[in-house]
């Protein structure tokens, strides 16, 4: 069997509220059938695995290949973590869907857990800006994810404006928080994304009042558990 037939994907949309609700933007979420969620292990096995890399690259590239034909009128987000940014076969596969670029947005990510410890060293010796506007050159969108977390703090950030067209703050990493203490942070980061005239979307929403409240506050661009996850387009 091969390893790739376990995975698949699911689109999650990023919704205005103030429009009409119809969803033509979605985040494009990577999973395993066995349990539904990112497949750490064999993403560890890819970062250390040039060849099992190449090779996953050229699976995904085919499946997106399938939506990008099917639906031109919607676009789609793609995450990238920054240990994948420094490798070849990376911009082999985002020159490999350049004629796509319009539709796609790259998001720059957090390393989930167990990839933070074994990439800090790595994401160290990245010069980010340099990759940012060789991804802006071949006509794809950016976004900064997670910010507030991680290496996407504010000083990340604000040294990369220029280079990135959104910036998305989850709620997801603050759950243990009061939401006293976040909010006046949400506020702040979205006075930066206006005065740079940036998108600022919210993420990690997961029901009705928690959209509600963003929405009467200003933040109608939301993501989250709140909409279904589509696993067949088609």
């Amino acid at each position: 069997m091969n390893i790739f037939d376990d995975l698949y994907l699911l689109f999650q949309p990023i919704v205005n509220t103030e429009s009409t609700m119809d969803f033509i933007e979605f985040e494009v979420l990577l999973r395993n059938h066995e349990t539904k969620s990112f497949p750490e292990s064999l993403f560890t096995k890819l970062m250390n695995d040039e060849d099992l890399y190449i090779n996953y690259l050229y699976w995904f590239h085919k499946e997106m290949k399938k939506y990008l034909d099917a639906f031109p009128q919607y676009n789609f987000s793609l995450n990238l973590f920054p240990s994948q940014i420094n490798k070849e076969a990376t911009w082999e596969f985002l020159n490999e869907l350049k004629p796509y670029s319009s539709q796609i947005m790259i998001e720059i990510t957090e390393h989930i857990k167990p990839f933070q410890k074994q990439s800090d060293h790595m994401n160290d010796q990245i010069d980010m800006e340099f990759y940012l506007v060789k991804i802006n050159q071949l006509g794809y969108q950016i976004a900064l994810d997670d910010i507030s977390t991680g290496q996407n703090n504010l000083e990340f950030v604000l040294k990369n404006i220029d280079h990135i067209d959104t910036m998305k703050f989850t709620l997801t990493a603050f759950m243990d928080a009061k939401m006293e203490d976040v909010r006046d942070f949400i506020y702040a980061w979205r006075q930066v994304s206006i005065r740079h005239g940036k998108r600022f979307i919210i993420e990690g929403v997961e029901n009705e009042d928690i959209s509600k409240r963003l929405s009467d506050s200003g933040f109608t661009y939301q993501q989250g558990y709140y909409w279904p996850l589509i696993k067949d387009m088609y």
